[in-house]
């Protein structure tokens, strides 16, 4: 309890405030059940945000994710918004202006565009819940944040078609981060779930790098 508090009380104090409004109208409403994998409801409803941004395919470059989340692409490379103290990163919905206050941990680019998409994810996931912490947690509402960020930035289709192979190697995904502007751990992770990459080769991957 102590640790929300003080979460909710930094950030109250972020200068870092989201339109989500309309992606979250774009994604529609999220089916729930023990027969929806969050994934598959997170692949589908980053689908449905990528039509409504008429961007089917490839790479999401800053100014277009920032006008998704009706903020200024200078927050990419605003490190000084993130903030060490928090435990996890979260978002706050503000009802009066319609609008949601977002803390992030994340000091880099790639990191920061990520997080700032589980927001994204998180306020579709809840129909804009008050309240939307995003956690290294194993719930459903969490898996669903990270599939939706990763599936938005970086779709699988996408992806394959852009290494071109099935055997990816670690020169293929350094490229590939870099094409998508996500990090290599996005990419791996991407890769294991789709099966293109064994998870014990992905872990001995990680645990070199």
């Amino acid at each position: 309890v102590e640790t929300l508090q003080e979460e909710i009380s930094i950030a109250k104090q972020s200068r870092l405030v989201c339109d989500f409004q309309e992606a979250v109208n774009a994604a529609g409403r999220i089916r729930k059940g023990p027969e929806i994998l969050p994934w598959e409801a997170a692949e589908k409803a980053a689908s449905h945000v990528r039509r409504a941004l008429n961007d089917h395919a490839g790479p999401l470059k800053n100014n277009r994710l920032a006008e998704l989340l009706g903020i200024s692409k200078d927050v990419f490379r605003a490190r000084e918004t993130a903030t060490t103290k928090l435990s996890y990163g979260l978002r706050l919905r503000n009802y009066e202006r319609g609008n949601n206050v977002v803390a992030l941990r994340a000091r880099w680019a790639h990191d920061r565009r990520f997080e700032l998409c589980r927001a994204l994810g998180d306020a579709i996931w809840s129909n804009d819940d008050p309240l939307g912490p995003m956690t290294s947690a194993k719930t459903a509402r969490q898996k669903f944040q990270r599939a939706f960020a990763q599936s938005l930035l970086c779709p699988f289709e996408d992806l394959q078609a852009y290494i071109e192979t099935d055997h990816a190697t670690e020169d293929d995904i350094s490229a590939a981060a870099h094409h998508f502007h996500v990090s290599e751990r996005v990419i791996q992770t991407v890769l294991v779930n789709k099966r293109m990459i064994d998870r014990q080769h992905f872990e001995e991957m990680v645990e070199i790098s």
